[in-house]
């Protein structure tokens, strides 16, 4: 099926230079949609986003790394292997999937700057909202994911900063809160029951009628419920594709 692509996310916000941030518009979309976007209509190189990340966290940004890291650039580096280096500084597609499955707890927000978009194309945003396919999730499924433990493997790079090589925690809260990331689930420690619920999930995931997909343009801010809404990216075309990300509650 072809991914329909739209110009814009509906739930989109306009913020001029000197003017204040609009909080309560922007947690009512995250709150109704689950995203929000906001376009800039002035040069920044992402004062703003930690500015706007600090007036709606409850506490502190998570931070990325040890050392205490709280933007991190999400941007091809030409020294990191393409196929098995950290994904964000590769060309590779992102599959659907939720950021920091690996942490306890995971953030419940991501916020997402561009400092310069994919202008041949690729690095398309991809949004699936978990309520779209909520009612087609077996009740077997939703049992096994809230109420069993699934080993997840701690990324190399994470390793030092989480101080474990895994974790095991359930992939959904009592708060319909999704933590997933397909490549990280350590498969042999899993049980049948919990493989089915793995590949009813994946396969829903899949599907694309659900998916939101867009470009988004220099200078614009995304707001994203990490629980709530899976997230992808097509393959990177442009190396010079840039993002920053924050990851918070």
């Amino acid at each position: 099926m072809a991914i329909k692509t739209i110009k814009a996310p509906a739930t989109k916000f306009s913020l001029a230079y000197g003017r204040p941030f609009d909080l309560n518009a922007y947690r009512g979309a995250l709150s109704v949609s689950g995203y929000a976007a906001i376009a800039l209509d002035f040069a920044d190189k992402g004062e703003v986003l930690l500015k706007l990340v600090n007036q709606l966290s409850l506490g502190a940004p998570h931070s990325h790394d040890h050392s205490g890291r709280q933007v991190w650039d999400v941007k091809y580096d030409s020294s990191i292997d393409q196929q098995t280096g950290t994904r964000s500084h590769t060309l590779r597609e992102f599959p659907m999937h939720t950021d920091a499955s690996f942490e306890v707890p995971p953030p419940q927000y991501v916020a997402l700057y561009v400092v310069h978009e994919d202008r041949l194309g690729g690095g398309i945003t991809q949004l699936l909202d978990s309520k779209s396919f909520w009612p087609a999730l077996s009740l077997e499924s939703k049992e096994t994911l809230s109420k069993s433990f699934f080993t997840i493997t701690v990324p190399a790079e994470f390793r030092q900063f989480a101080g474990q090589e895994t974790v095991s925690v359930p992939l959904l809260d009592a708060f319909g809160n999704f933590r997933f990331r397909h490549e990280l689930l350590v498969f042999e420690k899993l049980s049948p029951m919990q493989l089915t619920a793995v590949d009813e999930l994946q396969l829903l995931l899949n599907n694309e009628q659900w998916f939101l997909s867009f470009n988004l343009p220099r200078q614009t801010i995304l707001l994203i419920d990490n629980g709530r809404m899976f997230h992808a990216r097509t393959r990177v075309l442009d190396s010079e594709r840039h993002l920053l990300r924050m990851r918070f509650d």
